[in-house]
């Protein structure tokens, strides 16, 4: 993941196995959201009725599961090597050795699969928060132009750098999520006022 050129470095005696085995217990979370979700959904499970239980388990915990893989898998394909290569060659072009200590990478790259694990729930969060009936369906398109605003400042806020490039890493995608969950609520009410009207 590292540009070439980039060389990590321990500060201290010890440094690697500690960044070693904070990786293994951070990467044993993420691989085991899937079990976690469906810990949750076993418990809540009595208390929902047989034909439910399919329904929400295809709905719910397929779709967290998917979706927080997805996020891990596009910011270690696109949006880590992507970010690395920028913030290195614009070191270079000011004259600046690059090394890495082994925590602030990792630190650094850990943080890019957590925020993106969960930045693409979004279009979850959205359908569920519609299918309560709290919010309309409407209210998502009339504050689109608050949620590029709130986006774009989450994006600022879990962004390791103050460089407002990586920030955009996140911003664009979670913008195309929340795009990505208008469509799907729409959907789904267009469904329903048809079963409505026949």
């Amino acid at each position: 993941m590292l540009p070439q050129g980039v060389k990590l470095i321990q500060t201290a005696p010890g440094q690697s196995l500690f960044a070693q085995i904070y990786v293994s217990f951070l990467l044993s979370i993420a691989c085991t959201i899937p079990i976690i979700v469906k810990e949750i959904f076993g418990f809540v499970s009595p208390a929902i009725s047989h034909q439910s239980k399919k329904f929400t388990y295809l709905n719910y915990v397929l779709p967290i599961t998917i979706l927080f893989s997805a996020g891990i898998i596009f910011s270690f394909l696109i949006a880590i090597p992507i970010i690395l290569t920028f913030l290195y060659q614009y070191g270079q072009s000011l004259g600046i050795l690059s090394f890495l200590t082994i925590n602030e990478f990792i630190n650094f790259v850990l943080q890019f699969f957590i925020a993106f694990g969960i930045s693409f729930q979004l279009p979850l969060i959205m359908y569920i928060l519609s299918l309560t009936g709290l919010i309309d369906n409407k209210f998502w398109i009339k504050n689109f132009k608050f949620a590029i605003i709130l986006i774009v400042l989450f994006g600022a806020f879990i962004t390791p750098d103050g460089s407002g490039v990586t920030m955009w890493f996140i911003s664009i995608p979670m913008l195309l999520l929340y795009a990505i969950g208008i469509i799907s609520i729409k959907i789904k009410f267009r469904k329903e006022d048809k079963l409505l009207n026949i």
